[in-house]
């Protein structure tokens, strides 16, 4: 008889409740982490510090954080052992996708062409293309892996996007409301890809391109938008 893992335990004593409490919190901790690492940052550099080396400093020290917290903290937390330590990753959608890694390397390839092809002056400077990776990485795991994990669990399909998406869009109020339009146009797109292919990994590598350069993302929108007109229309042909 199987023995039902830890990540499977706590999925199934999920409550609607603890669903958007989890969901609340992560938000919460995103905020925190970012006000508190921003503050002791800033107070250990010393002063006339470039920009660029807080930034630096800054958007990898969260990196660092997250990533820790949810690879390892919560499953501590969880008390998930090692032969279930999978099923965590399945769960966040970062692995167990065969979908997910072709979408992945589909949308890697046809960006990074697009962009080795932008103007120099259109380009990002190469500190700016490795600090950009923290908020694609970071937001794709909580908003697109963790909180719509959770919701899915008790909610239905559109409460739990919408949800997630108001979440992911509170984050953005700072930009105005041009970023929060943008935010949310996007949020969409990220978690249209996130439904369709079970993975948070396509939707990293289009969130990191969209941050860099939003035209890149042509060629790759183009042919994921044409797939799934294609896979629609031919799962009407079968049922019909």
């Amino acid at each position: 008889m199987k023995v039902q893992g830890a990540v499977e335990a706590w999925e199934n004593h999920l409550t609607k409740k603890k669903s958007v409490g989890f969901s609340l919190f992560a938000v919460l901790l995103w905020w925190v982490i970012l006000y508190l690492f921003s503050f002791v940052i800033k107070s250990l550099l010393p002063r006339g510090y470039h920009v660029e080396t807080y930034m630096m400093y800054f958007y990898l020290s969260v990196l660092l954080f997250f990533l820790v917290w949810y690879l390892v903290g919560v499953p501590k937390f969880l008390k998930i052992k090692s032969e279930a330590y999978f099923s965590y990753l399945k769960f966040l959608k970062i692995s167990g996708s065969r979908k997910g890694y072709l979408y992945a390397l589909l949308f890697l390839v046809l960006s990074v062409v697009q962009y080795a092809l932008l103007p120099a002056s259109l380009q990002s400077s190469a500190p700016e293309l490795i600090w950009s990776l923290q908020p694609a990485i970071v937001e794709e795991i909580i908003f697109r892996g963790f909180i719509l994990g959770v919701l899915l669990k008790n909610f239905s399909k559109p409460f739990s996007v919408t949800l997630s998406l108001v979440l992911f869009v509170s984050i953005h109020f700072l930009n105005g409301p041009m970023g929060m339009l943008s935010a949310t146009i996007f949020g969409l797109v990220l978690t249209g890809i996130r439904l369709h292919t079970h993975s948070i990994l396509p939707g990293i590598i289009v969130h990191y391109f969209i941050n860099e350069q939003i035209l890149v993302l042509g060629i790759p929108m183009a042919v994921y938008g044409i797939f799934i007109i294609i896979t629609f229309m031919r799962r009407r042909i079968v049922q019909s």
